[in-house]
């Protein structure tokens, strides 16, 4: 787990590999494939948490017809920079 002093070393030391508008964008071109593909479905959509979080939040509001969220939650790093054998925690 990162401190916070980590953390912020983490941001300043970033490169920005895509802004605002072009992951909006993309956002967008997805929502509109999913509509046009189950639109007239009833899906269940599953998030998977922590890389999955904010993409999901951006992307549920623009689907815009009736359908079921449920998230699933795995690790398979546990603080490690190398992954292991995978733990299911939701």
């Amino acid at each position: 787990m990162l401190t916070p002093s980590e953390a912020w070393g983490v941001l300043r030391n970033a490169d920005l590999i895509c802004d605002v508008s072009t992951a909006k964008a993309a956002v967008e071109r997805v929502a509109k494939e999913i509509t046009a593909a189950l639109a007239d479905k009833f899906p269940l959509v599953i998030s998977v948490m922590g890389g999955g979080v904010v993409f999901t939040g951006q992307l549920l509001p623009m689907l815009r017809f009736p359908l079921e969220f449920d998230y699933l939650h795995a690790t398979r790093y546990r603080g490690a920079t190398a992954g292991g054998e995978i733990e299911w925690k939701v």
